[in-house]
């Protein structure tokens, strides 16, 4: 699992640099699901990889703060 979230950050980082060249907004989601040790907080998760209800209220949250 820890190669996946290292994968993940890689992604990230990735389309992190994307946006600032294309001067589109990044938001950051995957800090807000993950715990201290940087793997999805067992809260937000069904099965350790699928976000549950409480998980889509975290990303829901964080969206609606950039809709207008």
């Amino acid at each position: 699992m820890k190669q996946l979230n290292n994968d993940i950050n890689s992604i990230n980082e990735a389309i992190r640099n994307m946006c600032g060249r294309k001067n589109v907004t990044y938001i950051d989601i995957y800090s807000k699901l993950v715990d201290n040790t940087g793997v999805l907080n067992v809260n937000y998760t069904k099965d350790g990889l699928h976000i549950n209800e409480d998980g889509y209220k975290v990303i829901t949250s964080e969206l609606v703060k950039y809709i207008d």
